[in-house]
């Protein structure tokens, strides 16, 4: 009775009919097939929400998953399991493992025996893929997929190369079936990582960039997917961070990026010119974070000559003069940074950024994040000349530059002192950090101001 109802409110409610399945007793013949029927559907509301971007009901995935493997458990020991049941429980299952990081889990179950999944979709010997079934190329390609991601999760690097050639035989050579098949593949990888602890990113990072690499040496695809590969691997670069594994990344992005530009300039795609404007932002920035700073420097320089009133991109050509003056024996470009490049070039510095975000704290129609760029501009010149003093091994330029800070800091809150800002802190500390190396006495940057009688 209890499966009959199910069956019945399985068309409606996915739910409900769940929980009725749930409830067949584990003496019924449909034992089995209820509690698969229940995991699919609990899993099939749990994708619904994450494609929604909501957050599945508590326990949900896991009931699926518990729910399945009951009834895999159940089947397997049967003499002749029913193949199809099997098969569609075994991916489920494998689909709920990847999505929760146990990659070695969904490979156990993709594999298992008997008819383990790879078997299953076989095409019969001497015939072509059927249009529809186990045997057709969408559910071969479904399973090729899988099998990619669980070999990649665990390192397996030849088997995933196997199962990526079964997935290219299967897509067809022309360029849009390959280019969507990669666009696929990788959007997963990418959901993945964005959804990985801390302890798996650097794991799915390496995953992401195998799939990418095999990418890389295709020069057949459409050339969206270059930028497209460019765009997430520098936001992969962004989240792992550490080096040297974030400037691996930031050099894969800024290849593909260069890649998608030269197909720009050779007519194959068009854009426009603002698109260009902030591909070519984007470029520099990934040669940046692969510590390639003059490649960098060198595309915001040209940017900045055709105009050099593009406020976002001086801000981002100082942060680049900044962090290679950090590197060993570069300390130069930490002065760079604040003073722009000289009278040839349209590189203004932090100086010249802090002096016009300062004269726009005076027009009708400044706004929050103006106010909030001057004091990153002002922080920026404070942290550099503390950095210049340190890394110089001329005692009077690095104390020049620590005099430099007291003396504008000092200014700078003179002639704002009621403006406020959560980055005065950081200046506050910076003001501090001066005067310890001065030798002289603390006090405070913003000194109590006095109250009218």
């Amino acid at each position: 009775m209890r499966i009959s109802v199910a069956e019945l409110l399985h068309a409606g409610e996915v739910g409900e009919s769940a929980e009725w399945f749930l409830q067949v007793s584990p003496k019924a013949p449909e034992y089995a097939p209820s509690q698969i029927s229940a995991g699919l559907s609990l899993w099939s509301l749990a994708q619904e929400d994450i494609r929604e971007d909501y957050l599945p009901a508590a326990g949900s995935i896991e009931s699926a998953r518990d729910a399945l493997l009951r009834g895999i458990e159940v089947l397997q020991k049967q003499p002749t399991p029913p193949r199809e049941t099997l098969f569609y429980a075994r991916v489920s299952a494998a689909e709920i493992a990847l999505h929760q990081g146990r990659s070695g889990d969904a490979l156990g179950l993709l594999q298992a025996e008997p008819l383990p999944v790879a078997k299953l979709i076989e095409p019969e010997a001497g015939k072509e893929r059927p249009g529809e079934g186990l045997n057709s190329a969408p559910v071969a390609q479904a399973v090729y997929r899988l099998l990619l991601r669980a070999y990649l999760g665990t390192k397996q690097l030849e088997p995933a190369a196997a199962a990526m050639k079964q997935l290219e035989t299967l897509s067809g050579s022309d360029s849009a079936s390959l280019s969507g098949l990669y666009y696929q593949l990788g959007q997963q990888l990418i959901e993945d990582f964005g959804a990985a602890d801390a302890a798996r990113k650097p794991e799915l990072a390496a995953a992401i960039d195998q799939l990418l690499a095999n990418l890389q040496r295709h020069t057949d695809l459409q050339p969206a997917l270059d930028f497209w590969a460019g765009e997430n691997l520098y936001r992969v670069a962004e989240q792992v961070g550490d080096v040297p594994d974030g400037a691996a990344y930031y050099n894969r992005s800024a290849e593909f990026i260069q890649r998608y530009l030269a197909a720009v300039d050779a007519k194959k795609v068009e854009i426009t010119a603002a698109q260009q404007l902030a591909i070519r932002a984007r470029l520099a920035a990934a040669l940046r974070g692969a510590g390639k700073f003059d490649g960098a420097i060198e595309i915001f320089a040209s940017m900045l000559k055709e105009s050099a009133n593009r406020f976002a991109v001086q801000m981002e050509a100082a942060r680049t003069l900044q962090a290679w003056g950090m590197t060993d024996g570069n300390e130069a470009k930490l002065l760079e940074a604040i003073e722009g490049l000289g009278k040839e070039s349209n590189v203004w510095g932090w100086g010249k950024i802090g002096i016009y975000l300062e004269r726009r704290l005076y027009e009708a129609n400044r706004d929050a994040s103006s106010v909030d760029q001057l004091f990153a501009a002002r922080r920026a010149i404070a942290e550099s000349r503390l950095a210049y003093a340190e890394r110089t091994t001329d005692a009077e330029a690095g104390k020049k530059q620590l005099e430099f800070i007291v003396l504008e800091l000092g200014s700078f809150y003179s002639l704002h002192p009621s403006l406020e800002n959560a980055g005065w802190p950081p200046l506050e500390a910076a003001y501090q950090q001066a005067l310890q190396k001065l030798g002289r006495p603390d006090e405070p940057l913003r000194k109590p101001q006095p109250t009218a009688e």
